[in-house]
């Protein structure tokens, strides 16, 4: 099957291949920052329906988190990992640099 996104991109199978490449490659690139326990913070004031935050609650706890803001983090972490992994993949003049949050 092949596809043409791109110049770089002649099948599915070498499509795949790249993704999982700039996948590796922006967690990797990442996780050095997000281990940075001294970062600048900031809070953030979200109304969020109660049936999410229970459901977050009991997969926190069944994950052994102490709370379920830990894995809403999780959550938004991954998202972003995802959406500039994404994002670069389609976009190639997308910087290398990948600045997580």
């Amino acid at each position: 099957m092949n596809t043409k996104h791109n110049n770089e991109v002649t099948s599915l199978d070498e499509g795949l291949a790249k993704f999982a490449k700039v996948w590796k490659e922006a967690s990797a690139g990442g996780l050095e920052k997000r281990l940075n326990k001294n970062r600048e913070m900031t809070t953030v004031t979200m109304r969020i329906p109660v049936d999410v935050v229970e459901s977050l609650k009991d997969i926190a706890a069944r994950n052994g988190l102490s709370s379920y803001r830990t894995l809403l983090k999780y959550y938004i972490s991954e998202g972003l990992r995802k959406d500039e992994a994404l994002s670069r993949f389609f976009n190639p003049r997308v910087s290398r640099e990948i600045h997580f949050s």
